[in-house]
């Protein structure tokens, strides 16, 4: 299961709001037709959904999945997915790397939302390539932010450059849960990720309960 706390993170940083945002759907014009639900998934991951390929196209698709997402079981699904292709290889990354803070939890699984598990330079494979094994945790989980940082701001993949460099803040939030200054507001780490979480930044000014 998903923590609560990474969950609400990453849907904050997906959507704007730590609610699951199981029915968004809409067409970014970003070659990758429909992107949908709570974790953005696109026409690729259709088999995932039980949907054929051709319904992907449809001008109306977001009402058809707006109208799935009614079903409570659709919204389990989602969250199915997601642990298998998110949550499971942060977890099997977190016992290789032998690393114990739920905060670098929720920064692999966000980092595997947004940028995938593939083995693009872009993806989280790449950026975690240089983590150091046995260092200190909380040293190499903000050089693991920076890295990601970097990629954001200069992927490999120019289709992305515009959307990722507008979503560099959450990188920066999850450097100021990590205890590290963020826009002149320093707030006490957080490794835990333990409820309340306070974030100040740039982008984001709220309490997540």
């Amino acid at each position: 299961m998903i923590p609560r706390a990474a969950l609400l993170l990453t849907s904050l940083f997906e959507h704007g709001k730590p609610e699951v945002q199981y029915k968004k759907c809409e067409n970014a014009h970003d070659g990758r037709g429909w992107t949908c639900g709570a974790f953005g998934y696109t026409s690729q991951d259709a088999k995932s959904f039980k949907f054929p390929k051709e319904a992907w196209k449809l001008l109306s698709f977001n009402t058809i999945w707006g109208d799935a997402c009614k079903d409570p079981e659709f919204q389990k699904l989602q969250l199915q997915v997601a642990e298998e292709e998110f949550l499971t290889p942060a977890v099997e990354e977190m016992a290789r790397l032998h690393l114990k803070h739920f905060l670098t939890l929720a920064v692999f699984f966000d980092t595997l939302v947004q940028h995938g598990a593939g083995a693009d330079p872009d993806g989280f494979y790449a950026i975690l390539r240089g983590w150091h094994p046995g260092g200190d945790e909380e040293k190499e989980l903000f050089h693991f932010l920076s890295r990601r940082e970097h990629v954001l701001l200069n992927p490999k993949n120019k289709t992305s450059k515009k959307t990722w460099a507008e979503s560099v803040d959450r990188v920066r939030a999850f450097r100021q849960l990590l205890g590290y200054r963020v826009d002149e507001v320093k707030l006490p780490p957080n490794l835990e990720l333990r409820l309340p979480i306070e974030l100040r930044t740039c982008s984001y000014s709220l309490v997540i309960k």
